[in-house]
Parts: structure tokens; sequence; C-alpha cells
């Protein structure tokens, strides 16, 4: 699936609304995300400029932290592959979406 993001921070940003265009953005596609965790999590902590720390790739076993939002349950788990495509079953709804964002 190509990536909605950059065409989102352009509509964002157009609408005055948005980030300026001139922002960093690191485009991360959740399948890859998934694929490759270890490769992904330490260039996201990099992107930001923030110093590594293994505990990074472990965040689901820090039980010594508070989590305090709704997605408390899974930020306890480590990264699925479960959620991947599932976009899929609302791809006939995605047409007109992607046509606005992308300018069409």
């Amino acid at each position: 699936m190509p990536s909605l993001a950059p065409a989102a921070v352009r509509l964002a940003a157009s609408s005055g609304s948005g980030p300026p265009l001139d922002i960093p953005i690191l485009d991360v596609q959740y399948e890859a995300l998934v694929e490759d965790p270890d490769y992904w999590i330490r260039k996201i902590i990099d992107f930001c400029g923030l110093e590594w720390d293994d505990r990074c790739l472990q965040f689901h076993a820090l039980e010594d932290r508070k989590v305090l939002t709704l997605s408390y349950n899974q930020v306890r788990q480590p990264i699925y592959k479960s959620a991947v495509k599932r976009y899929e079953k609302y791809e006939p709804f995605l047409g007109p979406l992607r046509a606005s964002l992308a300018g069409k």
C-alpha cells in the first residue's frame, strides 16, 4: 500500500492548520516496521536525535513504567504482525480518500 503520510502533510499544510513543509518527516511503513522492528526502531530513534538504549527493543517488557493511556494493553505486547494488510477489507472505500490526498 502506498504511503499517504506525505500527501496528508501536504494537505494539512495547504489548509494552514498543519506544519510547514520544511520539517523533517520520517515515513515508516507499518508492514516494514513489523517485518524488521530492530532496524526501524533504531532508525526512528536516530531520526529523532535520541541516544540509543537497548530497552527500546524491549518496550513491552518494561513493567516499571506507568502507562496512562487507553493503549495500556498494546504497549505491554511485542510488535505483532496480525494487523498487516487489515486495511484491505476497507479498500473499496479508500479510493476517494486517496484521490483527495493526492490532489486529484
